[in-house]
């Protein structure tokens, strides 16, 4: 299985997610698994949305620029 495989990556946002989910669920696992899937999930649905707003934005940003300006300086 390959790292950017979309079952990994739900896997490893599940891991890094449950321990939060834990806090709001109130130590109740079967419900802090279930909102941490459920939050990956609409995550993985939302990703091309994501990936393709960041590349926007990344060629907004000029070389060596990192306030997304238009690489001119302000006077």
């Amino acid at each position: 299985m390959k790292t950017g495989d979309s079952v990994t990556l739900l896997d490893q946002y599940v891991m890094a997610a449950l321990p939060t989910m834990l806090n709001i669920n109130n130590g109740d696992i079967p419900d802090a698994v279930t909102d941490a899937f459920e939050t990956g999930l609409e995550l993985l649905r939302r990703r091309d949305e994501y990936h393709r707003r960041a590349a926007e934005f990344s060629t907004l940003l000029a070389p060596g620029d990192e306030t997304g300006g238009t690489g001119k300086e302000a006077k």
